[in-house]
């Protein structure tokens, strides 16, 4: 991961990919400290699906901090005044 100051955005989540990473247009943002199931893994839909009930379709502010190898920005996402990343760490816990 490359090092930048946090930066904060507002944009349109247009998809979610899965329980951690999200798409606008073509660029992804990988959620800070989260580490959801990857495809093939139990609860992988589920935490997908959550994610998405989210905020998919939604405007949301993110706080960018890196950009991974991936060239995906690593990022807090907030809605609603709620942080979006413990939100889905609390869920992913209790699978």
């Amino acid at each position: 991961m490359s090092n930048m100051s946090a930066r904060v955005d507002i944009l349109y989540v247009s998809e979610v990919i899965d329980g951690d990473t999200l798409r606008r247009g073509k660029e992804y943002y990988r959620l800070a400290r989260v580490n959801a199931p990857e495809k093939g893994k139990p609860n992988r839909l589920s935490a997908k699906k959550y994610l998405a009930s989210l905020i998919e379709g939604k405007t949301v502010a993110v706080e960018e901090y890196a950009i991974d190898i991936y060239g995906r920005r690593i990022v807090k996402v907030k809605f609603d005044d709620k942080n979006v990343n413990d939100q889905m760490i609390t869920y992913i816990t209790s699978l």
